[in-house]
């Protein structure tokens, strides 16, 4: 698996857990150590996030590397 495949699949995995356990707190929101599993999930998806963006490319407009021009329609989409 290449380098960008590897962290695309960190940040899908990171999102899904994340919100995985949002759905579970949907009907528990008491449950405190779930509420912590989702704090620490965010987390480390934001790292997912920052690492990719970093050495590949942006996954959102905000994720643009540089802020003085516009170029999100320039680079390939991540599913491209």
């Amino acid at each position: 698996m290449r380098n960008d495949e590897r962290l695309l699949r960190d940040v899908q995995a990171t999102s899904f857990l994340a919100h995985d356990i949002l759905l579970y707190l949907d009907t528990h929101p008491d449950d405190r150590e779930a509420f912590e599993a989702y704090q620490r999930a965010l987390g480390d998806r934001r790292e997912a996030v920052r690492a990719y963006e970093q050495q590949v490319r942006a996954l959102q407009p905000d994720g643009l590397r540089r802020q003085s021009a516009f170029d999100w329609v320039d680079e390939p989409f991540p599913w491209q």
